[in-house]
This record gives structure tokens, C-alpha cells and sequence, in this order.
């Protein structure tokens, strides 16, 4: 995660230096959210201090529980316009 947050921004658009840290952040709520949901491999006291201590998404793994929403990579892609008006001025 440093390494993708110390890299280099130069000749990047904003969007595109936010990337690799996307792809860490899903990744590693994607572990999580199949260790506890599909291989029922850790307990739920481990799996909520995973989400209280930030190492996992939570909304986006609210959002992988619901039919259809499966494959998401992030929760910023199904916000709507206004929305991000209000995030992202």
C-alpha cells in the first residue's frame, strides 16, 4: 500500500493516480469478504475488528452481499452524479 501510495503522480490525471490504491483496497476486502462469507474460515469477532480497524471496506462488502452487485470493484462507481458533487468538489 505505500509503495502504491509513494508512486510517482507525475503525467497522471487525478483518477488514474487513485488506481492502484483502488485495486489494493479491493483486493483486500475481496480476501476478507470470502474468508468470512464463502469459507466461513474466521470468526465474526475477527471480522469485525477487520472492518473496524479499516482493513476491509464495509459498504462495498454490503454492497457484494446483494444480488447483482457482485463484481463491483468500488462503492464510488454506482454513486450518482450529485453525490460526488458533494465528495469530490
Amino acid at each position: 500500500m505505500r509503495d502504491a501510495e509513494n508512486e510517482s503522480h507525475e503525467g497522471k490525471r487525478k483518477n488514474e493516480s487513485l488506481w492502484p490504491i483502488m485495486r489494493i483496497s479491493h483486493t483486500r476486502s475481496r480476501y476478507i469478504y470470502e474468508l468470512y462469507y464463502k469459507r466461513e474460515a474466521i470468526s465474526k469477532e475477527l471480522y469485525d475488528w477487520l472492518l473496524k480497524q479499516g482493513y476491509a471496506d464495509a459498504n462495498l462488502i454490503a454492497k457484494w452481499k446483494k444480488p447483482g452487485y457482485e463484481k463491483l470493484c468500488c462503492v464510488r462507481c454506482i454513486q450518482s452524479k450529485a453525490s460526488l458533487s458533494l465528495v469530490y468538489p
